[in-house]
């Protein structure tokens, strides 16, 4: 099935990052740095409104809130999350929809192990966002990164295909049945270890703004 998308009927961008978890009891790092982003940027001289929500570690929450997501037309989605193996800011290329065995915050597995997708995943066993993340993390660090090379340590923006099968492959693979164009996911490591809360959201800001780049370049 080809792309389910449509254009953006508003400077909408939508961010989330996700609640406290098994590992992650006192504060989850992809909320911590989400939460200080502004609630507007400016590209060139359009203004868009930045919406932040903090996700529960569920399956049954993502559910619910994807769609609700998804029925605002957003310009732009992009989900946070946590990793303990992350020391950078980490670009996802897809979703796999296989393997999602472990439970939830609420001890509740997702049914067959797999999600139910209608639109762009039906009948596919991964999705792959249409976001150029290798140029953006070129751009951004000024050196070479790509999906196939592994990264020198001090680059601030890595690319990755390992987004995992728990919430985090769970909510980016739910964005992408949605749509391809207009979904992405970032791994960030967790709070000073090494990078601090406020400069992952300066660097999810700098990964908004190449995204809008992008999606204006194609009329999106």
């Amino acid at each position: 099935m080809a792309n389910i998308a449509q254009k953006a009927t508003q400077n909408l961008i939508i961010v989330t990052g996700f609640d406290i978890f098994v590992g992650h009891e006192i504060r989850n790092a992809s909320w911590e740095a989400v939460k200080l982003l502004p609630s507007t940027i400016k590209h060139e001289e359009v203004e868009y409104s930045i919406d932040t929500l903090k996700v529960p570690v569920s399956y049954e929450a993502v559910d619910e809130i994807i769609p609700k997501i998804w029925a605002r037309n957003p310009k732009l989605v992009i989900h946070c999350g946590v990793s303990a193996k992350a020391n950078s800011i980490t670009l996802e290329a897809c979703a796999y929809n296989f393997g999602y065995c472990r439970p939830d915050v609420n001890e509740k597995y997702l049914e067959g192990n797999f999600a139910k997708l209608e639109q762009n995943g039906k009948g596919k066993k991964m999705l792959l966002t249409t976001i150029d993340i290798d140029r953006i993390a070129k751009e951004l660090n000024g050196v070479e990164a790509s999906l196939n090379c592994v990264c020198r340590p001090e680059s601030k923006f890595i690319c990755s295909t390992d987004v995992g099968n728990y919430l985090c492959g769970y909510s980016f693979l739910k964005s992408l049945d949605y749509n391809l164009d207009r979904s992405l996911f970032i791994h960030v490591p967790e709070v000073d270890k090494p990078l601090s809360s406020e400069t992952v959201a300066k660097g999810i800001l700098d990964v908004i703004k190449k995204c809008l780049a992008q999606l204006l370049a194609k009329d999106l």
